[in-house]
């Protein structure tokens, strides 16, 4: 290989270097993966929080189950005078109240 060819070549291979195939900037990599890092950090010190509030909300809608079914006599008689109500409207009061209750209990 001789000097032209060679001055051939690194011509071609500059003009590569400013086409869309050019790698970007070293320093905007360093950042990307600096942020993705980061992000990784907090998915990981997040994640037993995240377990435990679901494990919470389980937890607490099996012991509301519970306390239902240990004391519907009393609830029935509470519900008693709403019974003229239409079902429609107790149902989605029991949507709203439920959907409050998990908001609360997960918290976003």
């Amino acid at each position: 290989m001789n000097e032209s060819d060679t001055a051939v070549w690194m011509n071609r291979l500059a003009a590569l270097s400013r086409t869309e195939g050019a790698l970007p900037d070293p320093a905007l990599i360093w950042w990307q993966a600096r942020l993705l890092e980061r992000q990784a950090a907090r998915a990981r010190a997040t994640r037993p929080l995240a377990i435990a509030q679901w494990g919470s909300a389980v937890l607490a809608a099996v012991t509301v189950m519970v306390l239902c079914a240990l004391y519907w006599p009393g609830i029935r008689d509470v519900l008693a005078p709403f019974a003229t109500l239409a079902p429609w409207v107790v149902a989605g009061i029991v949507i709203v109240w439920t959907g409050l209750a998990l908001r609360l209990a997960l918290g976003e």
